[in-house]
Parts: structure tokens; C-alpha cells; sequence
């Protein structure tokens, strides 16, 4: 049995045992407002870049975990008395000096509670009792990071990924560090290898884009957006990936609003009703429709080469979303064309023309189309 499972199932046996007590207020406030406050990005941080870091990412899922962690920690820690910690409103409990994982845990939840340098104390103990120990290793470089010190953040991810070389986390941190101090080709390495053991990592596909950019590499960029966009729809990250594509005159993706959301489409893949990514957008596109509520959902086609085209494309696309949906799930439906380009303004102000293109938006039931060609 591994020692990082014996010190997990002692502190579950110490809490079957003990008595119900709760965490102390402060504790469980700081995590709650750490949680709830507005994270500070890496645009703010660093003038012209496009994403967040290190901040302690807790995701809804998470919420409640986190909290456990410091109630875990402070449970564990007033069942045996070595080390004693002290809150300012009066409470004060004890830490089992000994014992790897209660000290990890309670520097994570004192790292969540923005209290760095406490947290340090418990997550340098954690590793000095545990040094093989990635995870261990890998937090006390995030707070070597929260406690300003990047040259000792860097040093403890290196030596987390000396022991364990796939521990994309602080992989992912390492690429993060070196885009920070301007060290982009460095950055790029983690982040790819963070990208070869997990090709989905979020921050590595996002951030390997910001890297290119400032490697003034739009090629790169470009590709590095679009994959992001492969995995990840959703989020204020999906819809600026969106934006900078947009701004190297990529229009593949494009945020549309269907309903009350705003939503990313791969507008190349619902064009081309032959390729091979068609029938899997097309089932994105049939789920959000069902989130309509209510108003009629439009799909406007542009070609200025062929009307006929933009005509064709349009009932097809709309018979197949009839053949998706359920009578009950099915909003109005009106498709329109033109033989012409459609207009999209762009953040700098000029405008661009984009034909064959697809339009997508939802509104209140109207009869007046404007006199477009439209069902």
C-alpha cells in the first residue's frame, strides 16, 4: 500500500472517530471569497497577453471540494498535537507535524485562502516529509509563485517532473513561467510536451497560441486557436479564440446567439455539407437549437457566385435539423439566402466580406423578412 494512501485512510479513521466539530469561520470564509472574487488575469498582469495563469482554478465542481480540503485539514489536524496553527479571530488548531498529507492539505487550503506564506511552511513540510511526491512538489511551486519568488516556483516544477516526467500540471505551470519572463521558445517546449502526454490541456493549447503571437508566428497561432476551438465551445476563452482568428481573417469559427447564449460553431464544417466534419457539427448545431425557447431560429446563406448554392445549402440544412428534432423541441425554423457576401465587422473597424457564409441567430417571431428570399 502507498504511503500517500495509509496517510489518507489514518485521517478518514481520525474523522470516523472523533467528534463533530466545524472548521473555523475565517477559514471557510476565505476559501468561499477566494472561490467567488474576480480572478486576476494574465492580461492584467502582463500588458497585450490574451489568458489567466495561476490562479487557483476552481471550477463549480469544485467548490465543494475545496472546502472540504481545508475541513479535512482542520479536522485532521485537532486529532493530534505537534504543530499548532492560529487564526486572527482567536481559533488555534494543531497539525500532525508527521504526517505528509495533513500538511499538504492544509497548505492548499491556506494557498486558497490567499495565505502564502503560511501555506509554504505546510507544503515545504509536505515535501520534505514526502519529496517523491509530484503533487506535493508541484503546489509548493505555486506558492513559491503566489509568494513572488519565480526562480524557487520554477525549481520545485522541475523537480516534480524529475519525478514523475508526465505530470502535465507542472509541465503546463513551467510553460506559464517562461511566457511570463518573456522566455517564449522555452514556453513552447512544456507546453508541447504537456500537449504530447494530454492533448486536450486546456491552458497549453490556449497559451501555446498567446506564444506564437508574440513570436509574431500567425500561422502557428492560428493553428494553435483552431485546436483549441476542437476540444472547447464554451467559456470567454472559446469566444476570444473566436476573436483572434477573426483578426487574422480566419472566419472558420464564429460566435453565434441562439437563444439566450452565445455559441461557437465551426462555420467551415455546416458549409462544407460533404466533408467530414459536417454530420458531427450538425449534431452540435441540432442541440443548441433545442435551447431556443421559444423564437424562431434563422439560418441566413450568402454566396455571391451561385445564389442557387446558397438557395440549395439553406433547405438542406433546414430539413436535417427537421429530421433531428422532435415536433415538441422544434422552434420555428426560416432560412434565407443571398447571391451576394455577407458583411462582418471586425474589431478594428474595417469591414470584411465573406462568401460562402453562414448567419445564424434567433429573434422574436416576425413576419417581416425584409424582403428576403426566405421560408
Amino acid at each position: 500500500m502507498s504511503r500517500r494512501k495509509i496517510d489518507t485512510e489514518r485521517i478518514e479513521q481520525l474523522l470516523a472517530q472523533s467528534s463533530e466539530q466545524d472548521p473555523p469561520a475565517w477559514l471557510k470564509q476565505a476559501i468561499m471569497y477566494q472561490v467567488s472574487r474576480e480572478k486576476k488575469t494574465l492580461l492584467q498582469r502582463i500588458s497585450g497577453l490574451l489568458v489567466s495563469t495561476y490562479t487557483v482554478r476552481i471550477r463549480p465542481l469544485q467548490v465543494g471540494a475545496v472546502v472540504a480540503i481545508a475541513v479535512l485539514a482542520f479536522w485532521a489536524g485537532t486529532l493530534t498535537s505537534t504543530d499548532e496553527l492560529a487564526g486572527g479571530d482567536g481559533w488555534q488548531i494543531t497539525i500532525p507535524a508527521e504526517n505528509a498529507m495533513a500538511n499538504y492539505l492544509v497548505g492548499r487550503a491556506l494557498l486558497t485562502a490567499d495565505q502564502h506564506q503560511q501555506a509554504l511552511q505546510y507544503l515545504n513540510k509536505a515535501v520534505e516529509l514526502q519529496p517523491e511526491m509530484a503533487e506535493f512538489v508541484h503546489w509548493q511551486g505555486v506558492a513559491f509563485w503566489a509568494a513572488g519568488n519565480p526562480e524557487l516556483e520554477r525549481q520545485s516544477y522541475y523537480r516534480s517532473t524529475e519525478s514523475r516526467p508526465d505530470y502535465v500540471p507542472s509541465l503546463v505551470n513551467l510553460g506559464h513561467s517562461y511566457l511570463e519572463n518573456g522566455s517564449y521558445e522555452n514556453a513552447l517546449q512544456y507546453y508541447k510536451q504537456a500537449l504530447e502526454i494530454d492533448p486536450s490541456q486546456p491552458e497549453a493549447l490556449y497559451n501555446s497560441a498567446l506564444t506564437h503571437r508574440m513570436l509574431n508566428d500567425s500561422s502557428q497561432e492560428r493553428k494553435a486557436l483552431e485546436s483549441y476551438l476542437q476540444f472547447y465551445r464554451t467559456g470567454k476563452w472559446a469566444h476570444r479564440a473566436v476573436s483572434h482568428l477573426h483578426r487574422l481573417g480566419d472566419f472558420n469559427y464564429r460566435s453565434y446567439t441562439i437563444g439566450d447564449r452565445r455559441v461557437v460553431l465551426n462555420m467551415k464544417s455546416l458549409l462544407d455539407m460533404d466533408g467530414p466534419e459536417y454530420l458531427h457539427e450538425l449534431a452540435n448545431l441540432s442541440g443548441l437549437v433545442r435551447q431556443t425557447n421559444g423564437q424562431e431560429l434563422h439560418l441566413v446563406f450568402y454566396n455571391d457566385e451561385k445564389e442557387s448554392a446558397a438557395k440549395e445549402a439553406a433547405l438542406k440544412l433546414r430539413q436535417q435539423l427537421l429530421q433531428r428534432l422532435d415536433h415538441q423541441s422544434t422552434p420555428p425554423l426560416r432560412v434565407s439566402w443571398f447571391g451576394a457576401k455577407e458583411t462582418v465587422g471586425l474589431a478594428d473597424g474595417v469591414p470584411k466580406k465573406l462568401s460562402p457564409s453562414l448567419l445564424i441567430f434567433t429573434r422574436s417571431l416576425d413576419t417581416n423578412n425584409n424582403g428576403r428570399n426566405s421560408i
